[in-house]
């Protein structure tokens, strides 16, 4: 194809200084520009971009959605979409995220972390508040998620297949998905009145705060699922304090809080909290990361063609 990808940083290495970046870009007079992630570079503004000798024409966040208002953090989207820039993103979901969000709310449910350490230290009990034995499951019981994205998706279909009724949430309205997947709208107040477990698929940068009090408070015992590498998606006062009254009965979380709600939240115990790093969404296997890979070739492949790229952030 005529494209040869040069690593910004000297020797392969990140450069996360605006200054360095541009002596580097000044060097390389690059036609493209391809960001991973934000700690892997600077933030892209019209005059960095400015650096690569008015060469820039393809400008590519790896990101996991096409909404354009997500990247306005990574890079100048205004200015350089004025200069003809064309900003684009593969959005290839990491599918593992939706099966992760199943496998916690499943381990919540059948209390398989209580019942690990109860084993492991000799008592009693197999989960919260269930005698020796018993399990609760998920089949027939109804599973909101929050944005239907492609992510949002793979777990409607499957959590469908496990048996679970799933209803959604979403800035947009979705009647097309509805139909395909069997999936029932319902706004984010609704859906925590309505629903026995919750899981959120929403982008990360625009919607920290979404799950606060106002929603919170119409909750009747939800398992909630937050495995998006962002706990502040979900308001962490109004959390602690739903799980306190019991309007969330566990709560499985990816990444931790800032204190003192971190540590507010590890004092309620393994029975009501399942914690994990935030890794999910990064530990993405071979064959995910080639297909990521193809696609992005595939977008420079139609750009240099002169198609327009499904890719294209609009």
């Amino acid at each position: 194809m005529g494209l040869e990808f040069v690593p910004l940083g000297p020797g392969g290495q990140p450069v996360t200084q605006a200054g360095e970046a541009a002596g580097r870009l000044a060097l390389l007079r690059p036609a493209g520009y391809l960001m991973n992630h934000p700690c892997y570079g600077p933030y892209l503004s019209a005059e960095l971009a400015d650096a690569a000798g008015g060469r820039l024409r393809i400008v590519t966040y790896m990101g996991a959605t096409r909404e354009l208002r997500v990247y306005e953090e990574f890079f100048d989207v205004a200015r350089l979409r004025a200069r003809g820039v064309t900003l684009t993103a593969p959005a290839v979901p990491c599918l593992a995220v939706a099966e992760s969000a199943l496998t916690l709310l499943s381990a919540l449910e059948l209390g398989l972390v209580p019942a690990h350490l109860a084993a492991r230290d000799g008592a009693a009990g197999s989960g919260p508040g269930a005698a020796p034995g018993t399990r609760r499951g998920l089949f027939g019981t109804t599973l909101g998620i929050v944005g239907l994205g492609q992510v949002g998706q793979r777990v409607a279909q499957l959590a469908s297949a496990w048996g679970m009724r799933v209803c959604y949430a979403s800035r947009t309205r979705r009647p097309g998905l509805e139909d395909l997947l069997g999936v029932r709208y319902l706004t984010l107040p609704e859906l925590a009145g309505h629903c026995d477990h919750i899981t959120i698929h929403t982008p990360i940068i625009t919607t920290r705060g979404l799950i606060d009090q106002a929603v919170l408070s119409g909750a009747r015992g939800i398992t909630l699922v937050n495995n998006t590498a962002d706990p502040l998606i979900v308001e962490p006062a109004a959390l602690l304090e739903a799980l306190h009254s019991g309007r969330v009965r566990r709560v499985a979380i990816e990444g931790s809080y800032p204190q003192p709600h971190q540590r507010a939240l590890r004092e309620l115990g393994d029975r009501q909290v399942l914690q994990l790093p935030a890794y999910t969404s990064w530990g993405n296997s071979p064959r995910e990361q080639e297909r990521t890979w193809q696609q992005q070739l595939e977008t420079y492949r139609a750009f240099l063609a002169g198609r327009r790229s499904h890719d294209v952030l609009a």
